[in-house]
């Protein structure tokens, strides 16, 4: 029986921050000879191949291409390291697949912690273009029509942790206060609730900008915990939504080899791809703009 591994895709939506003369799409339909080399500490982060175009659909793979602290061979037999024979200009080549839809700015990325992040995703596309990125954790798009359904909120609940610095919410007035006071408490977790009378309502513009700000993502996982409750029209029960236990995520099955190669890279685009596809047109009913 063949040996297989399961791969987990992320979703994002992907904005330009204060720049009105740029699309998003716009990062990705460059030639390849104008992305630059990303460097980072043991290696460079390039793209593996020329970025393929389907209809509004934009899929390709970047590489991390390991040059220091490169690990040794080991012989399970013999018990014996001995150094991989690569020259100055070869590295361990770990790559990461993405997919991007143009139609509503959401990318699918590889996740997993070797090779690249998502952040360094956004930082090769941010180096080249010379802009800075914003992204949104996508949540499933039922969930998502019965957050944007609702006329009256009455709980809004969220969790905090490793809240130092707060580098995710950097410049947000409305939520300046609260990180400065964990900074200077030196609190390692923040749980902040806001609750209304069952039959009033809190300000629901307020609550859905805070539900933007708290769904940013900037790798650091920091929010824990992100619940709306409330009702749509005259319904008498309210609707309990925890936005990041229904963040959406993805997931293929693909060949375990002993040896990645080409065949196996775009073998994995294209199930990623196809998995992106049967949940398309609900990603179009919740996230596309009007």
């Amino acid at each position: 029986m063949a040996k297989t591994k399961k791969i987990n895709f992320d979703l994002f939506e992907l904005s330009i921050k204060n720049n009105d003369s740029l699309t998003v799409e716009s990062l990705f339909k460059l030639s390849s000879d104008k992305y630059n080399p990303l460097v980072k500490e043991n290696g460079l982060i390039t793209l593996g191949a020329p970025i393929k175009k389907s209809g509004s659909i934009y899929t390709g793979y970047l590489i991390h291409t390991q040059m220091y602290d490169i690990p040794p061979a080991f012989d399970i037999k013999k018990h014996k390291l001995s150094k991989l024979n690569l020259n100055d200009d070869q590295g361990l080549a770990h790559t990461k697949s993405f997919l991007f839809d143009s139609e509503i700015n959401v990318v699918l990325f590889e996740a997993g912690m070797h090779g690249v992040t998502f952040n360094s995703f956004c930082e090769f596309f941010e180096t080249t273009s010379k802009v800075e990125l914003e992204s949104a954790i996508v949540i499933d798009p039922s969930k998502m029509q019965k957050y944007k359904r609702l006329d009256l909120i009455n709980t809004f609940e969220v969790s905090i942790a490793r809240v130092k610095n707060g580098t995710i919410f950097q410049g947000e007035e409305a939520i300046s206060d609260i990180i400065k006071l964990a900074e200077e408490s030196n609190s390692k977790k923040i749980y902040y609730k806001l609750q209304s009378n069952r039959k009033d309502t809190l300000n629901v513009g307020l609550i859905r900008n805070l539900v933007n700000i708290f769904s940013r993502y900037k790798e650091n996982n920091e929010i824990k915990k992100l619940v709306v409750s409330g009702r749509e029209g005259d319904e008498d029960k309210n609707t309990h939504i925890d936005l990041i236990v229904n963040r959406l995520k993805l997931e293929i099955e693909t060949s375990l080899k002993r040896n990645m190669d080409l065949l196996l890279v775009n073998a994995k685009i294209d199930q990623m791809t196809k998995a992106y596809n049967s949940i398309r047109s609900e990603l179009l009913k919740v996230y596309k703009s009007e």
